[in-house]
């Protein structure tokens, strides 16, 4: 009788675990503490076609959906994620929906999407636009949105206003 009881605990014991290590294998990523708004860095000034590739701590967020239509203005989400693994790629999808930017030879676009792989050790992330040329000042509204496989994680709307 005591052995019976004994195999009962060891099987038990031993579905909890897989459960548990199941569990943590499928940990989905997470989207949070999030800053909207307006990217600036006093220090810094841009000439029209350049642009800030990587902008970092040094930059603050000014929290607004409302953005000045001007050249080079930056706007866009700071982010931290939880759910990273070390050990597999962490892989975003960010889609930026415009209201339609004409580039000078004519082609249109209404979407841009970056497709980027997190560093673990990372604590915040940026999705952010910046206006670097005329033919990007479109008035109205920019949709960000970020994926996580299919799973949408964020969805962010800004009005670029004239």
């Amino acid at each position: 009788m005591i052995h019976l009881s004994f195999v009962r605990f060891l099987r038990l014991t031993i579905s909890l675990v897989a459960l548990l290590t199941a569990q943590a294998a499928f940990a989905e990523m997470q989207i949070t503490e999030i800053e909207r708004g307006v990217f600036s860095r006093p220090d810094l000034k841009l000439e029209e076609g350049e642009r800030l590739l990587v902008g970092g701590s040094k930059e603050t967020v000014t929290p607004t959906t409302q953005v000045p239509a001007t050249l080079g203005v930056k706007f866009g989400v700071r982010f931290n994620v939880t759910g990273k693994h070390a050990s597999k790629p962490n892989i975003l999808t960010m889609l930026y929906l415009t209201p339609g930017i004409i580039e000078k030879d004519g082609s249109r676009h209404d979407k841009y999407t970056v497709v980027k792989d997190l560093s673990p050790s990372a604590s915040s992330h940026d999705m952010a636009f910046q206006i670097t040329e005329t033919y990007e000042q479109v008035p109205g509204i920019w949709e960000f949105m970020i994926f996580d496989g299919d799973r949408l994680l964020l969805r962010e709307k800004f009005e670029l206003v004239p």
